[in-house]
């Protein structure tokens, strides 16, 4: 399952990217936006204190879609 986020600095940011880990294969951070939007890398900074699953950072929804619909490909 690849999941787009982005959520909001008033939001419970760590409690949504704990419930992220437990279903997502992929996450793909994003903002809209809204100035109050946080920025994609610092979800993922965070996501990467909680987990190690895969992730990837699109500067806007437009660019998330595209990385939403490439495959999964695993580095060996």
């Amino acid at each position: 399952m690849v999941i787009i986020f982005g959520c909001n600095y008033d939001k419970d940011i760590e409690g949504m990217l704990r419930q992220l880990q437990y279903g997502a294969d992929k996450v793909i951070f994003t903002r809209s936006n809204s100035p109050r939007a946080v920025i994609p890398e610092e979800l993922a900074e965070k996501f990467v204190e909680i987990t190690d699953k895969m992730f990837q950072i699109a500067p806007n929804l437009s660019e998330a879609l595209k990385l939403a619909k490439a495959p999964l490909t695993r580095k060996i």
